[in-house]
């Protein structure tokens, strides 16, 4: 069963309510997020212990595991990916600049205002400097007169400057956590067929760490033409015809 919020971040990030919950009070987004898009554009997130990455510095196998069943995610997958360890070249995101996460980190802040606003601030201002009022009968007149010696309780005015505070410092403290790069992001874009599996490469800037000419370099190719990598070649090559055939097939 997954559990979403109103935002829906959770369809492809949290398992159960549990977690949702769990959110609410220790906001902690994930570390890394894997994101494969296929060649018709469908898209798939994976996150933390549901990427496993085996493999040298010319290619790599990544096994995705979701641990559940999602639209997102529909059940475990393995990938070839030319250059090694994608997550080598991630680039550290913001929660906030990330689908899903967004969602999460803006609806944990706007519920985390709310109810600092209407369950702590509002109600400590009417509990507490709310002044007791006394009836007076001048001349057969009713009159609500506030006792002149009256003040806030001290301890109460205390109590409710120190949870206001510690709410501020909370909320601003985990918002700013939000916006640091913290989530090591890659995506991945299929190119074609090895073996069965999909042969991948990571995007280049923005979407990761890539400088264009690293990109061509991590493809294994050192100007337009020159390869300096066999395997790559061969990876490529087999990818390209893979492809070429799937074409004429159509």
């Amino acid at each position: 069963m997954t559990w979403t919020w109103p935002l829906k971040p959770g369809e492809s990030w949290f398992k159960e309510w549990k977690e949702g919950l769990g959110f609410s009070f220790k906001p902690a987004p994930p570390s890394t997020i894997v994101y494969v898009e296929d060649a018709e554009g469908r898209g798939e997130h994976y996150y933390d212990e549901e990427v496993n990455v085996k493999g040298g510095e010319e290619a790599a196998t990544v096994v995705l595991t979701p641990r559940f069943k999602r639209a997102s995610a529909p059940g475990p997958r393995s990938l070839n990916v030319v250059g090694g360890d994608p997550l080598k070249v991630a680039a550290l995101s913001s929660p906030f600049d990330l689908p899903g996460i967004r969602g999460a980190c803006t609806a944990w802040s706007l519920v985390w205002l709310l109810i600092f606003y209407f369950a702590i601030y509002i109600p400590g201002l009417l509990l507490l400097f709310a002044p007791p009022e006394e009836t007076v009968i001048i001349a057969g007149e009713a009159y609500k007169l506030i006792p002149a010696e009256w003040a806030p309780d001290p301890v109460k005015l205390s109590f409710w400057i120190l949870a206001t505070g510690f709410c501020i410092i909370w909320i601003i403290v985990n918002i700013f956590r939000f916006k640091d790069a913290t989530v090591l992001n890659v995506t991945l874009l299929e190119v074609g067929r090895l073996g069965g599996a999909p042969l991948c490469v990571p995007l280049p800037r923005p979407l990761s760490t890539l400088s264009p000419k690293q990109f061509m370099n991590l493809l294994g190719k050192k100007g337009p033409i020159e390869f300096v990598s066999n395997a790559v070649r061969q990876a490529l090559a087999s990818a390209t015809s893979l492809v070429r055939e799937n074409e004429q097939l159509r």
